[in-house]
């Protein structure tokens, strides 16, 4: 298959790379989000601008690596396609994702209505997203879906969104185990009404000592 001009001899190492990481290479690369997303800022002239278009012939999609492309090389002619999954996604996590994307490049006024479906549907998998959703978000706004996700049933959306607020804060720190994470989160902590309520006020203060640091 030639996808270059007469002039262009052969594909750069770059290309390759792009080639491989977002269409010929193994899928898990993309599952996992393992594409190496800096090759967006190496690719040049003809070759980005073909490399952008085969992203963009694959969209609209609710595939979360072509989204992921165009959050890198941001080309407009993606935006009526982000906006149609956004609108149109089969779930609530596409649409979201897709709204993220907008919301981040142009400021989409949907992002949080879609957000808050995520938080209101079954979709543990994506709540468990939270440290995504809130990312560059004003704090005000990321501590209200914190404490939502903080208050799920389900608990290891609890557990990922203790880490989510310590990455959003910028302290998350190594750790040998998930005792302190599991001090707030843990079902037998969450099924003792009482005792969740003064957890989660023991948490409030230790955010607002994280908050002091910031």
């Amino acid at each position: 298959m030639k996808l270059f001009g007469k002039k262009h001899k052969t594909e750069s190492k770059d290309f390759q790379t792009f080639m491989n990481d977002y269409f010929t290479g193994h899928h898990m690369i993309r599952a996992r989000g393992e594409e190496d997303a800096t090759v967006w800022s190496r690719l040049k002239g003809e070759e980005l601008e073909i490399a952008k278009q085969k992203i963009l012939d694959e969209l609209p999609s609710e595939q979360e690596y072509l989204m992921r492309a165009v959050a890198q090389f941001r080309d407009e002619r993606a935006i009526p396609k982000l906006e149609w999954t956004a609108e149109n996604g089969k779930t609530e996590h596409s649409r979201c994702y897709a709204a993220k994307i907008l919301f981040d490049w142009i400021g989409y006024d949907r992002y949080f209505e879609k957000l808050d479906q995520v938080f209101k549907s079954d979709n543990q998998w994506s709540k468990t997203s939270l440290g995504y959703w809130i990312s560059g978000l004003k704090e005000e706004d990321a501590l209200k879906y914190f404490w939502t996700a903080m208050n799920d049933s389900d608990s290891f959306v609890r557990f990922c969104s203790f880490g989510a607020l310590e990455n959003y804060y910028g302290i998350r720190k190594f750790r040998r185990d998930g005792f302190e994470i599991k001090y707030f989160t843990d079902d037998k902590v969450y099924q003792d009404k009482e005792l969740f309520q003064q957890r989660q006020a023991e948490l409030k203060e230790k955010i607002e000592k994280w908050k002091e640091k910031n």
